[in-house]
């Protein structure tokens, strides 16, 4: 199979990954924003305050960033202090990269195995606002700690696209640079 198609193929995974969890962040956005204005309406013009607005509205803004940040990594998004790693060489500069891959991954990994120990212990508890088990608000820890070891996969593949989609030069507009 040639290279270009292989790195093209991972690309096409990374971008249906995207579409895949962006209607779930938008999902979660403005379901967020109508409890706020719900919970608000029923606090100060009905006199009659909800007990599971703020709770609810609290777990779907962990969700949402946490979802959110998923995105930011399949799309080399985050942000990045990168005045020491644009003066390097690239093979250098992808060698860093890697290695950060590698141990982010490993938190991750970390992560996701203590996760089902949390979960576990938190089920016991419930939310005070909705009375629901706390452990369906923690879903999201391994959930997404996943996700990232996914994301992270992908971006460590790209590392070595022939359009090096990982390893731009920082702080560049757009369009996807060659640093050879």
């Amino acid at each position: 199979m040639n290279k270009f198609i292989f790195f093209k193929k991972i690309e096409k995974i990374a971008q249906l990954f995207e579409k895949l969890l962006m209607p779930i962040v938008v999902i979660l956005g403005w379901g967020m924003f109508l409890v706020v204005i719900y919970a608000v309406f029923q606090r100060y013009f009905l006199r009659n305050p909800i007990r599971w607005g703020v709770e609810l509205s609290q777990f779907m803004m962990v969700w949402l960033a946490l979802l959110s940040g998923v995105i930011c990594e399949l799309k080399d998004e985050h942000v990045y202090i990168t005045f020491i790693l644009n003066k390097l060489p690239f093979t250098l500069r992808r060698a860093i990269k890697i290695i950060l891959y590698i141990f982010v991954i490993y938190f991750f990994y970390i992560i996701f195995r203590e996760s089902f120990a949390m979960i576990a212990r938190a089920a016991g508890q419930r939310a005070p606002g909705l009375r629901i088990s706390m452990r369906y608000p923690l879903m999201i820890v391994p959930i997404v700690s996943l996700l990232y070891i996914i994301a992270l996969i992908i971006r460590i593949i790209l590392c070595f696209s022939p359009e090096n989609y990982t390893i731009k030069t920082y702080g560049q507009k757009e369009g996807k640079e060659n640093i050879y």
